[in-house]
């Protein structure tokens, strides 16, 4: 379910897809289009800074999960100063595309 994200490849506009146990919290408004945050769900950096990096999750933009939650950069050993980015896999634009289309219901943009 796409690729490794690495630290060094953090961009604003990366699309990605969330890699782990589902998450309720930071859902908070009854307009929202999903009551968790489950894998395999779309979405796209809005700020890469590696400590705290944004994700704007497709149907819940406008929630506390995407613009309070963060993932922070996880070294996988000591001499690796990069890092994975934990909870996060980097995918294509066309894959992007597909997943919020099923996500949200409609056709792929």
């Amino acid at each position: 379910m796409g690729e490794e994200l690495l630290g060094s490849d953090l961009v604003a506009g990366q699309p990605v897809v969330f890699d782990g146990e589902d998450i309720t919290a930071g859902i908070l408004g009854p307009e929202a289009l999903f009551d968790a945050l489950r894998r395999g769900h779309p979405g796209r950096v809005r700020d890469p800074t590696p400590q705290h990096i944004m994700v704007d999750w497709v149907g819940l933009e406008g929630e506390p999960m995407s613009f309070a939650f963060g993932f922070v950069n996880e070294r996988r050993s000591q001499s690796d100063v990069v890092g994975s980015v934990r909870g996060l896999r980097r995918i294509s634009e066309d894959e992007y595309e597909r997943r919020a289309a099923m996500f949200t219901g409609g056709p792929p943009r």
